[in-house]
């Protein structure tokens, strides 16, 4: 099994330039996923997005322009969207890959805005991580997102999660992580941004995905 790469920028504005060049860096890398953060998008708009070969996953801002997520995954993962988050100031959207023999992969893309209170978010994604481990007790996770300062520490150390990104996002600072439990994936490599934008892209290198290990086990009753 092979776990699929990853393409994620903060694209401010998903507009048609920006589509064109997005398509490009798909035909060059070929990502399994493409995370993408402030489409400024509303349900109207959405419908114009389209990539060959990707299924779409939106949480758009809730009355508000501006913000707004989506998750672009490769039709051959076969991925299922299982919650969205679409409020004033948060958007965020989790996504399921299931594997056969492997442990499955819920991978988030996150928007945390810098007017958002810090608590709310790490409460959000804490509990929303609680409330899948039962459902889905042996995934692996993937949270892609801007994270604007968040101070993702605490979280991280909770769910054994480390970032793959080591550079700076936007400017001299970074911004966006990638977040993640799965130890096959190696550091991101920053890229270009998309026209204009000052956010750059992000590229995290698709990985063998070892087999999940099963312990046979045998149960003997003994009587007194």
């Amino acid at each position: 099994v092979f776990l699929p790469s990853i393409l994620y920028t903060n694209c401010r504005s998903l507009n048609t330039w920006k589509l064109a060049e997005l398509q490009s860096y798909a035909e060059i890398y070929k990502p399994g996923l493409i995370c993408l953060t402030e489409t400024w998008l509303d349900d109207n708009k959405q419908e114009i997005i389209q990539i060959d070969g990707y299924k779409n996953h939106f949480a758009n801002r809730s009355k508000r322009i501006g913000g707004g997520v989506a998750i672009l995954s490769s039709t051959h993962l076969g991925a299922t969207i299982i919650s969205t988050h679409k409020t004033r100031t948060l958007s965020a959207a989790w996504i399921l890959i299931s594997y056969k023999q492997c442990k499955p992969l819920i991978v988030c893309c996150i928007y945390h805005p810098p007017n958002c209170d810090q608590t709310t978010t790490l409460d959000y994604i804490t509990n929303t991580i609680l409330k899948l481990t039962p459902k889905y007790p042996n995934a692996h996770y993937v949270l892609a997102g801007d994270y604007n300062r968040l101070p993702t520490n605490g979280i991280c150390e909770q769910f054994g999660l480390k970032n793959l990104v080591d550079f700076p996002t936007r400017e001299n600072v970074t911004l966006d992580l990638i977040l993640t439990d799965v130890p096959e994936y190696q550091p991101a490599k920053k890229l270009a941004p998309l026209s204009r934008n000052d956010h750059c892209c992000i590229f995290v290198e698709g990985q063998q995905f070892h087999k999940s290990k099963y312990i046979k086990t045998e149960k003997r009753l003994i009587t007194p």
